[in-house]
């Protein structure tokens, strides 16, 4: 997702006289809000994750969380249209997100994302339970979307 390691974007075009002329891209960096939430309900522990930005073509979610008291049941996504969701769950780390490689299609702005997991242990809060790696995304134009979460 994060195309900042990535050499610059580079466009060719060919003038009237068939000459191919290039020129660089710079990619722009913007920010959006992203939430991740926690709650008790119905005996499993809901993580939800709000993202309030649109027009973001991908975004990619890296959370850990505390194996010994929580057990991964699913992850849900509310996307919203043709974009391709995936996950990976390796340990106690979960990695999700959706992208479109056409760049057409977009992620729904709300709670695209939840993770259900079922209590090892009792449990009277949710604090403390999981961490986050990171949160990033990306544009259309493939510029940079930092995500802050709050």
């Amino acid at each position: 997702m994060d195309f900042s390691h990535s050499s610059p974007l580079s466009t060719t075009s060919t003038t009237s006289k068939g000459f191919s002329t290039s020129s660089t891209v710079t990619q722009v960096t913007s920010s959006a809000d992203t939430s991740i939430s926690t709650a008790l309900v119905n005996g499993k522990v809901i993580v939800t994750i709000g993202l309030n930005a649109t027009g973001l073509v991908g975004a990619e979610y890296k959370i850990g969380y505390d194996d010994s008291k929580l057990k991964l049941d699913d992850v849900i996504f509310d996307t919203g249209n043709t974009v391709t969701n995936f996950s990976t769950h390796k340990e106690n780390i979960v990695t999700f997100g959706s992208m479109d490689k056409t760049g057409a299609a977009t992620i729904k702005p709300g709670s695209p994302y939840k993770l259900i997991f079922t209590p090892k242990t009792t449990l009277t809060n949710t604090s403390g339970l999981i961490f986050t790696y990171f949160a990033e995304a990306v544009d259309a134009k493939a510029n940079k979307v930092i995500l802050n979460i709050k």
